[in-house]
């Protein structure tokens, strides 16, 4: 997340410098500024292979246009802690537009850009890592006279976003790429409006078909929960699947092993451990509204996941659950064990 933010801090510095020179005279003039930026974020770390565009138009008397931006850059190791990585970005353009000549304030938007930011080492949480065919639109003021304040203001936005999923004055859609082990999968994603804030949102439909990558068959419902939540979605599909192989694994090895016992008690309790009770609950109890399972097959399984979640108060290893499943009086292992 901080490399993401470290672009859009590059990115906001560039549109400050393109309105001051937003005229297609000064395009050469404005190459002499980017020239000194480069040098100055280079010392912070930063090393630009490429930092340019095309050229910049004037729109309105209010609204300029940096065309064809390109940037490809490196954070160096010693200064960031950790290897040297590579990003890159390329937009259509870049409008910005002045709000309030008075208040010296400008806006900005992204058009038809790509990103690709190169995963750490945990990049599992790191969901937004590409993008391709997007446009983002910050409505948040960016004051000229006070440009490094209005910067992390903006920023602030774009953390609460893609960590929080909660921001105000952003509008974003466009294609994500994500990784789920060693799959690559695409996702259309956008803000919603919800009464004054905005949250990310995947295509429910997407999601139905990035599970089926998996072998993962998700609820209607249970695909609305996940889409909701796009930042959470590698570490959803993989503690699902895992539940789902490793259940069919001990049942490969042992015909008379509770197969469906094991993968909800398994599946609920690592959801608890990782998203939190509430969450855990909306996704299992969502999937429960599959057609297919009896009134005491979905009995069963709202006990054991309920169960499971109680237990995820505690650290519990994979043999320790399978014991659990084996012989706790708790856990129902067979529809015919629900009580009427």
């Amino acid at each position: 997340m901080k490399r993401f933010l470290k672009l859009f801090l590059v990115l906001i510095i560039i549109t400050l410098v393109g309105y001051f020179s937003g005229n297609y005279i000064l395009t050469r003039v404005s190459h002499k500024y980017v020239a000194e930026l480069k040098s100055k974020l280079e010392a912070k770390g930063l090393f630009f292979e490429e930092l340019s565009y095309k050229d910049i138009s004037i729109r309105s008397l209010r609204s300029v246009s940096i065309n064809n931006v390109n940037l490809t850059f490196t954070l160096d190791k010693e200064i960031y802690g950790r290897k040297s990585f590579h990003s890159s970005f390329h937009a259509q353009n870049i409008i910005i537009n002045l709000v309030s000549i008075q208040e010296a304030k400008v806006t900005f938007s992204l058009n038809n850009f790509s990103l690709h930011v190169e995963p750490g080492e945990s990049s599992e949480r790191k969901t937004f890592g590409e993008f391709e065919e997007a446009h983002f639109t910050c409505t948040i003021p960016i004051s000229l006279r006070t440009p490094e304040t209005s910067a992390k203001d903006v920023l602030l936005q774009v953390e609460n976003l893609f960590q929080q999923n909660k921001a105000i004055g952003l509008s974003l859609s466009g294609i994500a790429k994500i990784s789920i082990g060693e799959e690559r999968v695409k996702l259309a994603v956008k803000t919603v409006e919800k009464r004054d804030s905005v949250y990310l949102h995947f295509n429910q439909t997407d999601i139905l078909q990035a599970a089926k990558t998996f072998d993962i068959e998700l609820a209607e419902k249970e695909a609305e929960v996940i889409a909701n939540h796009p930042s959470l979605v590698p570490a959803m599909i993989r503690i699902t699947g895992d539940a789902r192989q490793k259940s069919r694994a001990y049942r490969s090895r042992d015909k008379s092993f509770p197969e469906d016992a094991f993968r909800h008690v398994y599946w609920s309790y690592h959801l608890t451990r990782e998203f939190g009770f509430t969450l855990a609950k909306q996704i299992t109890d969502a999937h429960e509204t599959a057609p297919g399972n009896t009134a005491k097959e979905r009995a069963m399984d709202f006990h054991n996941n309920e169960i499971a979640r109680e237990l995820a108060k505690g650290n519990l290893s994979e043999a320790q659950i399978v014991n659990l499943v084996l012989t706790s009086n708790n856990i129902i292992r067979h529809p015919s064990e629900v009580l009427q």
